[in-house]
């Protein structure tokens, strides 16, 4: 990963506090940024690309910020289908003006451009997720979630999205004014 923060996992609290990533080009690694058991974290400002797993990785990390950046994968048509967003187990974070293009992610079943797992009280909102290759947003068993004012669109000919915004199973998530 081009940046790894990786808490302990076996405190009560966060033991990862108080970070800031900021202003960044991250690129050509397996995960642009690898966050675990980490609070009050704030990425802003980066420009991520052709992550070989995945751009974002969070996992068990609460009141987080991710805002203003770009985040594509290689698009030409001889390389590897990958790279995406991925949130597991994590709460009371936002996700806001992010543009994102031909992330790969998941298949046609499961997974995303951005993927909430099992997550509580996240909101994504006012983000371009364009061409992803099986489907833009998905939230799975995840509560209290938010997908608001989204654009979620293919442009690819032909189109292999299978559905812009998948929610599976959870409760109390709201899904609205998104242009799909």
């Amino acid at each position: 990963a081009n940046v790894r923060i990786w808490g302990n996992g076996k405190v009560d609290q966060y033991s990862n506090r108080l970070i800031a990533i900021t202003g960044n080009v991250l690129g050509s690694q397996t995960r642009g940024i690898d966050m675990r058991d980490g609070g009050r974290i704030t990425v802003t400002g980066n420009t991520i690309y052709d992550s070989q797993d995945l751009s974002v990785y969070f996992e068990r990390c609460h009141g987080f910020s991710i805002g203003s950046n770009t985040f594509v994968w290689r698009s030409d048509p001889n390389a590897a289908q990958r790279d995406g967003l991925k949130f597991v187990d994590c709460s009371a974070g936002v996700l806001s003006g992010l543009q994102t293009e031909h992330l790969c992610y998941g298949s046609q079943e499961q997974g995303a451009g951005i993927t909430l797992e099992g997550c509580q009280d996240v909101t994504i909102g006012h983000c371009q997720v364009l061409d992803p290759l099986h489907c833009g947003i998905e939230l799975r068993d995840s509560e209290r979630c938010i997908v608001d004012g989204c654009t979620i669109l293919d442009r690819k000919n032909p189109p292999t999205m299978v559905e812009a915004i998948r929610v599976v199973g959870g409760a109390d998530n709201q899904v609205d004014r998104n242009f799909t």
